[in-house]
């Protein structure tokens, strides 16, 4: 090899190696402009006694074999709703699980809560309410946990958590002895799940929860109230004492649906205040004494009304629904951004053909898909929908393919 011919083979093989290096050392921001595919897994139908049920209300759950679970709010039988699953290895085939019929529970407006069994857990509205659960080593049997009777409260509205050691926590929006607002309760476990009132509510400082609490790793519990709006916290260290962790200067709106981060912040939604009072996404920092900042402010166009919870994805990206607001006015699922300022995109604005009225939050699978619910459109009563991310560019073919013609490169006899 001359030495023409050695500079003609450096200049190839380093320009092809500064573009490897270049792109091998290039990250994109993981969702920052992701794509998703909108499916409509589900369309209600426009029959009251759908066996299959009406009106999805409550956001869906997955368990780890990637299986959608939720319930409707009526159809069924009798019209009194049911408790649905899709089956992710069959195209996601509903099922229906459970058929209310006013003594087993009725019109349930909440989503589930699933425990690493699978056992599903949920409340219903049927007189006072109750809670339930369905075991699903006995082929979802039914089994109901607590009847409210108004005494210990009445219409568990906002459905249930579960703790680590499955113990079962939620809210009742009235009801507890005469006088009160709502309670938050729990269920213990290992005592069959005896109930335990954690808390009675006033008017003042706050009553009328509407929302599931969520339980730290401490096991305190926080809840948020609709009358006077706050968020509060029960310490589980001094027997469940109550403290208001906003101090009257809460996000606005009425109680939100409430989301821990990996770091024990909390997230949530006010559906209305903000600078155009069409609702924020808001985070309380847990290591400043929740210190109360807003990190979105809708405008209609990008959505209105969100009064749901989030899902937070493991590179800080917040996930959510708007009820009304967006290009039709009929809803939106949004993301935003936390390396953009949070920037919201929307990813689906409803339409009313692809669902209108998204009145709870989202599910994910491992997969980083988002599974939802609209409780109207859709040509019926109600659609459930999946959020596909659209791959990434593949570009490692063609990396190898460049490096395969720099390395192959033999020079020719020059002649003069």
């Amino acid at each position: 090899m001359t030495r023409l011919h050695r500079a003609l083979f450096t200049a190839r093989f380093m320009s092809v190696a500064g573009w490897l290096i270049l792109c091998l050392g290039y990250q994109p921001i993981a969702s920052a402009g992701q794509a998703y595919t909108f499916t409509t897994l589900f369309h209600c139908s426009t029959d009251f006694d759908s066996p299959y049920g009406i009106n999805p209300w409550g956001a869906p759950v997955v368990d780890s074999a990637g299986n959608v679970y939720g319930t409707m709010f009526g159809g069924g039988p009798v019209d009194d709703g049911t408790v649905y699953r899709l089956d992710a290895s069959n195209y996601y085939a509903l099922t229906t699980l459970l058929s209310f019929n006013g003594t087993n529970g009725a019109n349930p407006v909440a989503g589930l809560a699933i425990d690493p069994h699978g056992n599903l857990y949920g409340t219903s509205l049927a007189s006072d309410g109750n809670v339930f659960m369905l075991n699903a080593a006995q082929n979802y049997a039914f089994q109901n946990l607590v009847t409210f009777n108004g005494t210990n409260g009445s219409r568990p509205f906002g459905g249930v958590t579960l703790d680590a050691a499955g113990n079962v926590y939620g809210t009742t929006q009235l009801g507890g002895p005469y006088g009160y607002d709502g309670t938050v309760f729990k269920l213990n476990a290992p005592n069959n799940f005896g109930l335990t009132t954690l808390a009675l509510l006033t008017q003042s400082p706050g009553g009328f929860p509407a929302n599931a609490p969520v339980v730290d790793r401490n096991g305190n519990v926080f809840f948020s109230t609709n009358l006077l709006p706050g968020i509060f916290e029960l310490n589980a260290a001094t027997n469940y004492s109550s403290s208001e962790i906003t101090n009257g200067s809460g996000p606005g709106g009425p109680g939100p649906v409430l989301t821990f981060d990996s770091a024990g912040n909390l997230y949530g939604t006010s559906a209305s205040g903000g600078a155009n009072n069409d609702g924020t996404v808001f985070e309380l920092d847990a290591a400043h004494g929740y210190a109360l900042s807003i990190l979105h402010s809708f405008y209609g166009t990008d959505g209105a009304d969100p009064n749901v919870g989030l899902v937070i994805d493991a590179n800080g990206d917040i996930f959510g629904t708007t009820e009304s607001g967006g290009t039709s006015n009929m809803g939106t699922v949004f993301e935003l951004n936390p390396h953009n300022n949070y920037a919201a995109t929307d990813l689906v604005s409803f339409n009313g053909a692809n669902g209108n009225d998204p009145r709870s939050g989202l599910a994910t699978d491992a997969n980083g898909d988002l599974f939802g619910v609209t409780t109207e459109g859709g040509g019926g009563f109600g659609t459930i929908y999946q959020l596909t991310p659209v791959p990434e560019p593949y570009t490692i073919p063609i990396l190898l393919l460049t490096a395969f013609y720099a390395l192959s490169f033999r020079p020719k006899a020059l002649h003069g």
